[in-house]
């Protein structure tokens, strides 16, 4: 099953690691930069983002609410 997470990218629901609101993660930190030079990151808004989508290989910055994430991969499982 694919998640639409903003900006026609689609992911396989299976490729997430983890979805996480943009309160729980501090980009501007040092442990953070060092994971972001370490993989690729994807703003797919330029109005700013609300949750960060975590993949093996990427790091999307989403226009959408974590909860809202979750309730398209709930509804599509569940």
């Amino acid at each position: 099953m694919y998640v639409y997470i903003g900006e026609s990218i689609m992911l396989l629901a299976a490729d997430i690691v983890a979805i996480m609101a943009k309160g729980r993660i501090d980009l501007s930190s040092d442990q953070a930069a060092r994971s972001v030079h370490a993989s690729s990151v994807a703003l797919l808004e330029s109005g700013g983002y609300k949750s960060v989508v975590v993949t093996e290989n990427t790091l999307y910055l989403s226009p959408f609410s974590s909860s809202t994430l979750k309730k398209r991969i709930d509804d599509h499982y569940f």
